[in-house]
């Protein structure tokens, strides 16, 4: 058997293969991206990574569930950043993951856009511990409970809640990452993403009729 690339061994082929397509994914974005293409690189035949991943979707599938541990593990991060500030509330807990969210966007173009192409946004459970690990989705959900908890938001719209924050932030991040908001600066951005967030938190804390 050839030694791959990037040093794969007998035994660990599903996370070279995986590690290789998260590498061209990056460099070159999903589209380019295929079995074929990636056992090349790591030094198999087609053949073999075919007993790890069923077909190409399989893998852009797991590929997404990826990128989305990843994020999520950079959003878990700024929750508890800002948990051990003071004071600390929900709304500054999802100001800074939202931050985050599309910073990711932003700095992993590539990377975000399969995350959206590939639907990941359940929890996933690590190959190596069993242990669950939310999803972003999940962890929105959660600091907005919270959130929710804690302001005078009206229960009637709360559960609406989620989709219009995860949609301003999609939105959001799609126009800094690949749109009219490319050129902005960082702390620019930051700034737009924590008046979006508290115009909506605002927003859902009226109930018209």
């Amino acid at each position: 058997m050839t030694t791959a690339r990037r040093g794969y061994h007998h035994g660990d082929l599903h996370d070279s293969v995986l590690a290789e397509a998260l590498s061209i994914v990056r460099e070159s974005g999903i589209d380019t991206l295929s079995i074929r293409k990636v056992t090349r690189r790591v030094g198999v035949a087609p053949n073999a990574a075919y007993r790890h991943f069923a077909d190409r979707d399989a893998l852009v599938a797991e590929v997404a569930r990826e990128v989305q541990d990843v994020l999520a593990e950079r959003m878990r991060t700024a929750i508890q950043r800002t948990q051990r500030k003071s004071p600390s509330t929900p709304r500054a807990q999802l100001v800074a993951i939202a931050r985050i969210y599309v910073a990711f966007a932003v700095d992993e173009p590539a990377w975000f856009d399969a995350l959206c192409r590939g639907q990941a946004h359940r929890a996933t459970r690590s190959r190596s511990t069993g242990d669950v690990k939310p999803s972003p989705h999940e962890l929105l959900q959660s600091v907005l409970v919270d959130v929710v908890a804690t302001e005078t938001i009206s229960k009637r719209r709360a559960r609406d809640a989620i989709w219009m924050i995860w949609a301003a932030l999609d939105g959001t991040s799609r126009l800094a990452s690949a749109g009219p908001l490319q050129s902005w600066p960082r702390p620019k951005l930051d700034h737009f993403v924590s008046q979006m967030i508290t115009a909506v938190l605002d927003g859902l804390g009226s109930d018209p009729h």
